[in-house]
């Protein structure tokens, strides 16, 4: 069986680049969004509009969900009227949103009961790594499944690795990654602003970083956007510590111990208060630069 026919709910900052290569690969897609004047651009290219969820859902093959949190994924899928009271029998549901390894393992046992398929797809990278289509996709469920999903996560990414059949697989592999993403944010944000404040081109201190080990993917891609003061989100903050806290929950479900990421934690905290919950993550900087102060720029 090949998947022809794709529904996406969520199309914000990944969700709407994803759509977008999902077109360009020439899949039959439907979108459902609260704010139809957001994806205007989606329908100009071919995309179908779903007034609800189930209608969404109707005549779907596969059901793809980028939300940003678990409540609201399971919300979509099991309202009335939700997404799986429109799904036909043997629909495939994606669901790439960071969550819960709880979440996943009840949003896959309850598809299976109403006869429908589950794969959990969590994925690396942002915003601009779904706007250049090079995202990595996890992929847990069915191994069949997987290789019929395959097309489909390769359509909207690099590739995508089958992990395990064991629901939850894939979100614990998420949230780790996401730790040390935030983790690696606050360290790059420290060292960016000790270095400026003692004199240091910001730029050039990024390059010489990137020959050696203190080489980040966050200091490459994040730099640009603080010297140029664009904190518009491709991962907004707010949701980084969302991902910081199922992080920490995790921590202490496997009694590891994460000093780290406790203080991490507090300091994205610390930036939502401030007011920047709906800025880019970089904006962490902010406080560092009131902190310090300075201004990080050239």
């Amino acid at each position: 069986m090949s998947i022809k026919k794709i529904t996406i709910v969520g199309t914000g900052v990944m969700g709407h680049p994803m759509a977008a290569h999902l077109l360009e690969a020439g899949y039959d897609l439907t979108v459902f969004a609260r704010h139809r004047e957001k994806i205007e651009d989606l329908l100009e290219k071919g995309a179908h509009y779903a007034d609800t969820l189930k209608d969404a859902a109707k005549d779907a093959d596969a059901i793809i969900t980028m939300l940003p949190t678990e409540d609201i994924v399971k919300e979509n899928i099991f309202c009335e009227n939700g997404l799986a009271d429109g799904a036909k029998k043997g629909t495939i549901f994606f669901n790439s949103s960071t969550v819960s390894p709880e979440a996943n393992k009840y949003i896959g046992e309850e598809l299976l009961k109403r006869g429908m398929r589950f794969g959990e797809t969590p994925v690396t990278g942002s915003g601009l790594q779904a706007q250049a289509k090079t995202l990595v996709f996890l992929y847990v469920g069915d191994e069949e499944d997987y290789q019929e999903a395959l097309p489909v996560l390769r359509a909207m990414g690099v590739d995508a690795y089958y992990a395990s059949n064991q629901y939850g697989a894939g979100a614990y592999a998420k949230i780790a990654s996401n730790a040390m993403m935030a983790i690696n944010m606050l360290s790059f944000a420290e060292a960016i602003t000790m270095a400026t404040k003692a004199g240091v081109n910001p730029e050039m201190f990024v390059k010489f970083c990137h020959g050696g080990g203190p080489q980040s993917a966050m200091a490459d891609k994040k730099i640009s956007k603080i010297i140029n003061r664009d904190f518009s989100p491709t991962f907004r903050t707010a949701l980084m510590y969302k991902d910081a806290g199922l992080a920490s929950d995790l921590s202490k479900k496997l009694e590891v111990p994460t000093p780290m990421l406790g203080v991490g934690k507090e300091l994205y905290k610390m930036a939502c208060i401030k007011g920047l919950a709906d800025e880019d993550n970089c904006a962490v900087i902010k406080c560092y630069e009131e902190w310090a102060g300075i201004e990080i720029k050239v």
